[in-house]
């Protein structure tokens, strides 16, 4: 007979395999409890693990997911782009960026052009005996018939002052906001004006400008009160009666926006003349 453990011959009547040492007996064979880690056919009928057992884990609980963890979806809790970043540091940090000085220079200029009416463009001041009495007048207050020269003319020309500012700032702050660049790109677009649009403005403002200096109720009422006020100064009182501070901003803005724009109608770079801010 064979030993149906390990296949080797039997002698007939024989209770032990010569060869594994398997006990055998009628009733069938039994190996011992030190010989189960010996036999590859133990192994396999006593292990408790089945082939293919864990080298295939099924998708439940505790078992990663498809794609679980690698690609993170758009949705709550994940980040947005430019989310958590201010729009005004955006702003600020692209603007100091690319910041040259004629880019400085126009924005500046723009800041003056759009603030000037709301300052004096006539002031007086008067004192006497130890009182003083001093009179400012915007150029919106210009038009008022009880604190200004009463005509209505000074308010357009406010208006149409501080739009041209207003327009000129949009157009500088145009590189940094893409709402209002496409708008600029399409101004500029445009034959035989979109390169000049922007000197155009500063153009309007400079004209409404002298119109309001040269005014002939500006100039007579100017000329009434320098007459009262010198008859005061002869009895001891001071003051001074000018045009306020109101064109000189006017005028400084006038200039800062138009030089780099008329240069560069010249073919002239003026970031190259004055690298203070040359990247």
């Amino acid at each position: 007979m064979n030993c149906p453990i390990c296949g080797a011959a039997v002698p007939d009547g024989a209770a032990v395999c010569p060869t594994c040492g398997a006990q055998i007996s009628a009733q069938g064979y039994q190996v011992p409890p030190q010989q189960f880690a010996q036999t590859a056919n133990d192994q396999q009928q006593y292990s408790p693990v089945q082939p293919g057992y864990v080298q295939q884990p099924q998708a439940g609980y505790g078992a990663p997911q498809p794609g679980y963890g690698q690609q993170p979806q758009a949705g709550y809790g994940a980040p947005q782009p430019g989310y958590g970043a201010p729009m005004g540091m955006g702003i600020g940090a692209s603007m100091a960026a690319s910041m040259t000085f004629s880019k400085l220079l126009q924005l500046i200029g723009a800041f003056f052009i759009m603030l000037s009416p709301l300052f004096h463009w006539l002031s007086i001041k008067v004192s006497a005996f130890g009182m003083s009495q001093k009179q400012g007048i915007n150029l919106f207050k210009m038009a008022s018939k009880d604190d200004g020269l009463g005509k209505s003319i000074f308010f357009v020309y406010a208006l149409f002052i501080l739009l041209c500012g207003l327009a000129l700032l949009i157009m500088e702050l145009a590189d940094y906001l893409p709402q209002v660049q496409a708008m600029k790109a399409k101004m500029q677009s445009i034959p035989q004006v979109g390169a000049y649009i922007e000197l155009v403005l500063v153009g309007v403002v400079l004209l409404f400008m002298l119109l309001t200096i040269f005014n002939g109720e500006v100039v007579d009422g100017l000329k009434e009160a320098r007459e009262m006020l010198k008859q005061a100064k002869s009895l001891g009182a001071s003051g001074h009666a000018n045009r306020g501070i109101g064109p000189w901003i006017c005028f400084i803005g006038i200039i800062c926006s138009a030089v780099s724009r008329v240069m560069k109608l010249m073919n002239k770079d003026l970031d190259q003349m004055v690298p203070i801010m040359r990247k």
